[in-house]
């Protein structure tokens, strides 16, 4: 799982994470989970859950990664605008432009260029300019918002037996869900999804009536003994988006092309860490295996098995995330025929685990 992998890259996340205040808790006997099908039942399966605030994970990769890496430097406050590109017999990647006022971070020179930037990344639009053809995408967009907010954590919470709460929602017919998710600083992530188009609000008080409006009144009870701490803050940016680096017949030497900046899922499903971990873990074990070329460059062999890995990695959660998402009408994208008996099949599993102690 994420975790796990994240531990493997990073050792002593987890450690850290809970020393700085962040929640553990087990996922099958500490949470509260309104399914399709009724309450689930507690059970001690052994899975637990790690959950923190993103400025709390970032800080603490970013204080493992140059403890435990001295040849690595992190420059703050400089964005990249272009690449540094060299033509010869072909195409190559040399490094980045910024936007630095710093002659010296001005052009920045690599023997390779890992693009990490995310959904918003610009470098394949960059090769395209240069007359590379882009690669082909696929896009499931599933009319999903999340809507968040910070509360404090009631007192009387401590001697509660649930430390975290999922309402699901129910396709095709109901399309909100919302969770609480404990996090450092006795506090609460609540955060409400809307599907089909119906998002949810930022307004406060249309929030906390979205939140009376799930399958379950039981959350938004909760939420009445809770002090709201911040307001809400909703994000759109929920559609699933794969671009199919490894149907390229050419990839460009120097520049390497990972994370959600290649494949990217409806974050709702909680699937944008493992990913990245995967990838990145898949990425070491090559180097490993075949090494560097010159000036420390991935050879093109390295590039094309990555990419045939990432598709591998990549096509388990890209299944899971449309599979999910395409039950909603209103969807858009491609819908595989035996769709509707996956969806079938997989109600029908969920209520005999339900049943099944």
């Amino acid at each position: 799982n994420g975790r796990a992998r994240l531990e493997a890259l990073f050792p002593g996340f987890h450690t850290e994470v809970e020393r700085r205040g962040g929640s553990q808790w087990d996922l099958t006997n500490e949470s509260a989970r309104f399914t399709a099908h009724g309450w689930a039942p507690r059970r001690q399966l052994g899975f637990s859950g790690l959950a923190c605030t993103r400025p709390l994970s970032e800080s603490v990769i970013r204080q493992l990664l140059l403890a435990q890496n001295p040849n690595v430097r992190l420059v703050d406050g400089v964005k990249v605008t272009g690449l540094l590109l060299q033509r010869e017999d072909r195409l190559r990647v040399r490094g980045v432009r910024t936007d630095s006022r710093d002659p010296s971070l001005s052009e920045i020179r690599a023997p390779l260029v890992v693009d990490a930037l995310g959904r918003g990344s610009r470098v394949l639009r960059w090769l395209a300019d240069e007359g590379l053809p882009m690669p082909e995408e696929r896009i499931v967009e599933a009319r999903c918002n999340y809507a968040t907010r910070h509360y404090r954590r009631p007192e009387a919470a401590r001697d509660w037996w649930w430390r975290s709460m999922m309402i699901d929602n129910e396709a095709p017919h109901f399309a909100r869900a919302a969770s609480i998710i404990p996090v450092e600083g006795d506090r609460w992530i609540v955060t409400a999804i809307g599907n089909n188009g119906d998002y949810a609000p930022t307004e406060p008080e249309a929030w906390t009536a979205w939140i009376a409006g799930l399958r379950s009144p039981v959350m938004a009870e909760v939420l009445g003994q809770a002090e709201p701490l911040t307001d809400v803050l909703q994000s759109r940016t929920t559609r699933n988006r794969w671009v199919q680096m490894h149907q390229q017949a050419y990839h460009p030497e120097g520049v390497l092309v990972v994370g959600d900046s290649a494949v990217a899922f409806n974050p709702s499903y909680g699937q944008g860490i493992t990913s990245a971990a995967l990838q990145a873990s898949t990425l070491g074990g090559l180097i490993e295996r075949h090494g560097l070329g010159e000036d420390a460059a991935l050879p093109a062999r390295v590039l094309r098995e990555f990419y045939k890995a990432q598709a591998r990695l990549g096509k388990e959660g890209w299944d899971y995330s449309t599979g999910l998402d395409l039950r909603w009408p209103n969807a858009t994208g491609k819908r595989r025929w035996w769709l509707p008996l996956e969806h079938r099949f997989t109600r029908m599993f969920e209520k005999v685990a339900l049943q099944d102690g």
